[in-house]
């Protein structure tokens, strides 16, 4: 509005103007279950910290009865050995299933007065000792039987290698023990370990968690 005093009290008004509310995007949708961490904690007092998670957003309820893990220790070709899911066990859409090793197992559960965090063996879904690894070994994530499957993620190289020694290089320079490994949240799964590995902390597909017996971080 313009009051000087040698003009006349004007306005101008738009009236073309147009708010609109978008449409809210769906929550994006991984293709398949994929590993979503891996623990290589440091064995000792309260720091036994082997386990292994598998996370559903695929935006429906999936059963497991149609994976199994493979696994190579100490090196090579793929796979050694093969480990099952909890018969009808199923993850529901948004939530994960963790498979631990126990250090000390009383009637059927993690007991606390073994060496485990409390922290850690209250999340585990299932008890089962093929989930026993070091830092040099490898997993995937399998569909279907271990005559015919589909590795559908890994965590390790998915073909025949040489054991590194005590540990495989990912994310540049990190190292794949005494840590535990999140999947980044823009990430699912991949039969690759060199495109999950990458060269650096930004293209890879984890963010590493370093565990120690006394500072653990199992949230």
């Amino acid at each position: 509005m313009n009051t000087a005093g040698n003009y006349a009290p004007t306005g101008v008004l738009y009236d073309n103007m147009v708010v609109s509310q978008a449409d809210t995007p769906a929550d994006p949708t991984a293709s398949d279950l994929f590993i979503s961490e891996m623990g290589e904690g440091p064995s000792g007092t309260d720091s036994w910290g082997k386990y292994l998670e598998i996370a559903n957003f695929t935006g429906a309820d999936v059963s497991l009865d149609g994976y199994i893990l493979g696994k190579i220790v100490n090196g090579g070709a793929p796979y050694e050995s093969y480990g099952s899911f909890t018969s009808g066990a199923t993850i529901a859409n948004g939530d994960v299933w963790v498979v631990g090793r126990c250090n000390s197992i009383n009637n059927g559960n993690c007991d606390e007065s073994g060496s485990q965090p409390e922290s850690l063996s209250s999340q585990i879904d299932q008890i089962d000792e093929f989930i026993s690894h070091n830092g040099d070994d490898a997993y995937g994530l399998l569909k279907g039987t271990s005559d015919s499957y589909e590795v559908i993620d890994v965590f390790g190289p998915s073909e025949e290698y040489s054991d590194p020694g005590s540990y495989h290089e990912a994310c540049g320079t990190e190292r794949t023990y005494n840590s535990s490994w999140v999947k980044k949240a823009d990430k699912e799964g991949t039969n690759s370990w060199s495109t999950s590995a990458g060269t650096s902390t930004e293209d890879c597909h984890w963010t590493i968690v370093a565990q120690s017996s006394d500072a653990l971080d199992y949230s």
